[in-house]
């Protein structure tokens, strides 16, 4: 075994900070057609139970996703798919740290599953998942990649 899939589960790979103002807030939501007012009317938001205008989910998961996608490129494979689960909103102006961490590193293709998650500077986690990563030229459906 060697390269990814000669990884540690538990072992963390990679971490990223990310760190959002309004502005980038009401830039993304202008960016994807999101407009809904929860992410720009702090007003609105307290009216419906939070704290202050959240960051968007979508964000959230692009930034684990990328983190995930660029980490793959670096060890000469390939992110074949992901998926995120937002636990607890995150708000303008705090820190936010992208960590992966190998969970599973014994596929059949070579691959690894990576732990996702975004966490505050307190240990809160607003969102996890996972990520598939293989090499490159690894199918899942038994082909390779075009």
């Amino acid at each position: 075994m060697s390269g990814i899939a000669a990884l540690t589960p538990g072992t963390v790979v990679a971490s990223r900070d990310h760190r959002v103002d309004e502005i980038d807030l009401f830039l993304f939501s202008a960016a994807c057609s999101l407009p809904h007012r929860i992410h720009y009317d702090p007003e609105f938001a307290r009216l419906e139970g939070l704290a202050n205008v959240p960051v968007h989910g979508p964000l959230q998961a692009t930034w684990l996703t990328q983190l995930a996608s660029e980490w793959a490129v670096q060890h000469g494979a390939t992110l074949q798919s992901s998926s995120v689960r937002h636990l607890k909103p995150a708000y303008p102006r705090e820190l936010l740290r992208a960590y992966l961490t190998v969970a599973d590193s014994e596929l059949e293709d070579n691959g690894i599953v990576l732990e996702l998650r975004l966490a505050k500077e307190d240990g809160t986690v607003t969102t996890t998942g996972t990520a598939t990563i293989v090499p490159r030229g690894a199918s899942r459906d038994g082909g390779g990649s075009p």
